[in-house]
């Protein structure tokens, strides 16, 4: 797995994001636990997360990226280039 913790610099040590990518299989990879903390939201700090996730499957060879969203994130994951392919896996009772 590959994990990313973006803690930008003159600030008091909290986080602003992280995200993980995970090996599925020889061709595909996941992203996965990706969260911006609400200050650093609309801030770029998410597509710099993603964009990173996406270099980084690109190095191991993978031919796709796939991911599960909450809903209040798919507009960013389309926004992205992701496009839904099915319903996702309910988590306590949302999507």
């Amino acid at each position: 797995a590959y994990h990313l913790l973006a803690a930008p610099p003159g600030t008091s040590g909290e986080p602003a994001g992280v995200a993980r990518l995970h090996r599925c299989s020889t061709t595909e990879a996941q992203v996965r636990f990706m969260a911006v903390a609400p200050a650093w939201q609309r801030r770029g700090v998410g597509a710099r997360l993603l964009a990173s996730l996406e270099a980084e499957a690109r190095r191991w060879g993978m031919a796709a990226v796939v991911l599960e969203a909450r809903e209040s994130a798919v507009p960013f994951y389309e926004a992205a280039g992701y496009a839904i392919t099915g319903p996702g896996k309910a988590l306590f009772g949302q999507i």
